[in-house]
């Protein structure tokens, strides 16, 4: 396609413990919820992550969309 530009998402899996949906969240993201310790997803959900060392989970089906994240 010409004339379209599509910016690559460094992005990290973080589970939400409260629906144990697994969303994908950008670096700018872990960055500017840091301190609170709740993160926007690429969906535009709230995440409370438990352990990032935990297996992932059901995959939140807007995160991983192939339009946002290929």
């Amino acid at each position: 396609m010409t004339g379209l530009t599509v910016a690559k998402l460094h992005v990290v899996a973080m589970t939400d413990t409260r629906t144990m949906v697994t969303h994908l969240v950008t670096d700018e993201a872990v960055a500017a919820g840091r301190q609170a310790g709740c993160y926007v997803g690429v969906c535009g959900a709230v995440v409370l992550p438990g352990s990032l060392l935990e297996d992932t989970h059901r995959p939140c089906r807007s995160c991983h969309s192939p339009a946002v994240s290929r």
